[in-house]
Order: structure tokens, then sequence, then C-alpha cells
């Protein structure tokens, strides 16, 4: 069933903003990420509401075209360790290491979708679980022995989007922000004539905690079954396939070894901590079915 009802022109400013946010801040987080789970599970706006005073209005219409679905798919991440004053690698500061690697991936969705003035948008939060992970011994080109790992267990991310009806499928973009459990590690390991191979503390990382970052995304949805020929947002029920890809960001986060100073940060540097930049990526394709109400 369609639903009406009516808000002034500041609407518009209240939805810019809304968008910036998500793709801008991400210590809001999951401010935002409560919200959206706020506007996809809440019942219906009353109809025929409107604020007096204003005789410029916008109309919204409301669908009651809740989804929820499951998606397999794979995941990529990809890792960059930066060895910034040349610690590990032993006079090059600024030396890169790269470790990416591709993992299976799974999880489920909840959205709505809605028109604003004929606009067919959509709000969706979803989760992602699986072992994506992916490491490298290659800080210290040389020796071998200093190795970066990289583990994310879990990823929900809130997004806002448009669509486009396109034949019987629905093309969409949307874009918002990531929240994900990943750890980030360097072990290094020395070695000795008379002892077996052993971590160094002081030259070792462990950092497991949340991470806020932004995601963009895009895909195509084809109804399943009698409702092939809708065409409609208020009549495109039922179920629906879907192939979608991502991008999700976690920006560059920053980690200490030689905790206690006792060497320097490469040949020349100082007696002090040293720093890596660690940046966090993942792309995730995934293949979702998925039921609207």
């Amino acid at each position: 069933m369609k639903k009406t009802f009516h808000l002034q022109n500041r609407f518009h400013l209240f939805f810019t903003t809304f968008f910036y946010f998500i793709i801008r801040v991400r210590n809001c987080g999951f401010f935002i990420l409560s919200i959206s789970l706020a506007l996809i599970t809440s019942p219906s706006l009353n109809a025929e509401e409107e604020m007096a005073g204003n005789n410029t209005e916008t109309e919204i219409e409301l669908d009651e075209n809740t989804y929820i679905g499951f998606f397999i798919g794979s995941g990529r991440v990809y890792n960059e360790h930066v060895d910034t004053e040349g610690f590990a690698n032993w006079g090059h500061p600024g030396s890169v290491a790269d470790y990416d690697e591709t993992n299976p991936v799974g999880g489920m969705l909840v959205g709505k979708r809605i028109r604003i003035n004929g606009v067919p948008l959509r709000l969706e939060l979803d989760g992602t679980v699986g072992n994506m992970s992916a490491s490298t011994n290659k800080l210290d080109p040389q020796g071998l022995d200093e190795t970066a790992r990289s583990d994310i267990s879990w990823i929900v991310t809130a997004r806002a989007g448009l669509e486009h009806q396109l034949g019987p499928a629905t093309l969409f973009t949307n874009g918002g922000l990531a929240v994900a459990r990943i750890s980030n590690s360097v072990i290094d390991i020395d070695f000795s004539p008379d002892k077996p191979p052993q971590e160094d503390p002081d030259d070792s990382f462990s950092d497991n905690s949340i991470h806020v970052g932004w995601v963009i995304g895009a895909g195509a949805e084809v109804p399943l079954g009698k409702n092939g020929n809708a065409k409609l947002l208020r009549d495109d029920k039922g179920w629906v396939l879907r192939l979608e890809g991502s991008y999700i960001d976690f920006g560059e986060d920053t980690y200490e070894v030689n905790h206690s100073g006792g060497n320097r940060c490469g040949p020349g540097g100082l007696h002090k901590p040293c720093l890596y930049n660690i940046e966090n990526k993942i792309g995730i394709v995934r293949l979702a079915i998925i039921k609207r109400f």
C-alpha cells in the first residue's frame, strides 16, 4: 500500500547533510548505523502529515517495500604496509609491502525502498562474515624474518542509494559507512645459533579493534518467478536475484615497533619507537537471493 505525506523544503537540506555525513565522517559511524537500522525497520509514517505555515511542500511517496536477503560471494583484501622510517627494511624509509588474498564470504542484508518526488531510493543494512585474511614476510626483503598479517572477521555496512528500472532488471548504486573487526599485526622472529627461533615482542605488535570506513557499490537485480513483468515499485514484490560489487576502504592506521627505543629507526635515526602505517581495503563480489514484502 502506498502512503503519502508532506514535508517542508527543509527536507532537501536534511537529506543532503545525511549523505555528506555518510561519506565523509568516519567518527560518527555507529550513530549513522543506528539511524539507518531504525529507518529500515520503522513502521510507516503517518499519512497526509503537513507542517503548517509554509505553502511550499515536498511530496514523499513511501511504499511498503521492505526486503531481506542472504548472499555468498568472494572478498579480496588489499593491505598495504608502509615502513615509514625504514626500520624493517633497514635504510629504506617509506618502503611498501602489499599483501592481498581472496577469500569466500557470506552474510545477510535488510533494506527498504522508497520514492521521493518519483525518484526511487533505497536504504540498506548488511553484515558480512568470512575468514578475510592475508599476510607477507617481505617487510625485511633480505632477512624475511618479519611477518605482517591482517584479518577481517566481520563487516557491517549502512548504505543509501539510487536505483533505475531497465526492462525487467533494476540497476542500482549505493554508498555509506562500513564498520569492521580488523586485526593487524607484525611478528618479528629472532634467530640465534644457541637458541630456537623466538618472537621478539619489542619489535612486534598486535591490534584487534573496531575500524570505521566507507563503502561504495553497484549492481543489478532481476525478479524471479511470476513477478518478472513487474515495472512499478509498489508492484515489484516476490523473490529477486542480485549480483553486486562493493569497494570498502578503512583508511590508514599507525602502529609502533621498537617499543623500548633500544634500536635506531633506520641508519642515523633516533632511538625511539618506530612507525608503521597499514591500510586495509576490501573488494567484494556477491550473489544474493532477496525476498521483497
